[in-house]
């Protein structure tokens, strides 16, 4: 999972919760008037382990497709049996 954005301070507690570090993605042609973009990494499975958690706390201020994304991955977890049909 990549979270990428111009806000810093977000990405650096991010970072921290997964236990990673960020940085600052190099632009190839940088606008001066463009903030820098901020990236924070982790390789993972969103159905269990840290990334689940922190899936599961962003929920709410997901996107209805991102959510149902997210639903149908988790439910294809055999472990989860449907249980996040309706989350």
């Amino acid at each position: 999972m990549s979270i990428e954005m111009t806000d810093k301070d977000i990405i650096k507690k991010v970072a921290d919760y997964l236990g990673v570090s960020y940085y600052c993605r190099k632009k190839s042609n940088p606008n001066p008037k463009h903030k820098p973009i901020y990236r924070v990494t982790k390789v993972g499975s969103v159905v269990k382990g840290e990334l689940k958690d922190l899936m599961e706390k962003m929920y709410p201020y997901l996107s209805e497709r991102r959510k149902t994304q997210l639903i149908d991955v988790w439910n294809s977890d055999p472990r989860n049996s449907g249980k996040y049909y309706n989350y």
